[in-house]
C-alpha cells in the first residue's frame, strides 16, 4: 500500500506537528510541542483482550451461516481453535 509520502526520497523530513523554523526559514515538525486534546483510553490488559476476542469469535461461530463463505470461515475457525487447543495442551 502506498502512502501519501511515497514520492518523498528516503530520509526526507516529514511534517508531523508544529513547524519549528530554522535560520533558513525551514523547519521540521516537533510533535512534542503539540498539545494533546483527546486523552487516550487506557490500554486493555491481555486478559481483557483475550476475553473480548473470545466473545467475538464465539458470537461469530454461534451465528447461523447465511452463505457458503461464512459457513466455510466458521468451519476453518473451529479447526484453528482446535489446533491452538492442542498446541496449548502439548506445549
Amino acid at each position: 500500500m502506498m502512502t501519501s509520502d511515497a514520492s518523498l526520497p528516503p530520509n526526507a523530513p516529514v511534517t508531523n506537528g508544529t513547524l519549528t523554523p530554522s535560520a533558513h526559514g525551514h523547519g521540521e515538525a516537533d510533535a512534542s510541542t503539540r498539545p494533546t486534546t483527546t486523552p487516550h483510553p487506557p490500554t486493555p490488559s491481555l486478559k481483557e483482550v483475550c476475553a473480548d476476542i473470545h466473545s467475538r469469535v464465539s458470537a461469530f461461530l454461534a451465528t447461523p451461516a447465511e452463505d457458503e463463505v461464512t459457513r466455510s470461515t466458521q468451519e476453518q475457525t473451529t479447526i484453528g481453535i482446535g489446533v491452538i487447543e492442542k498446541a496449548l495442551e502439548d506445549y
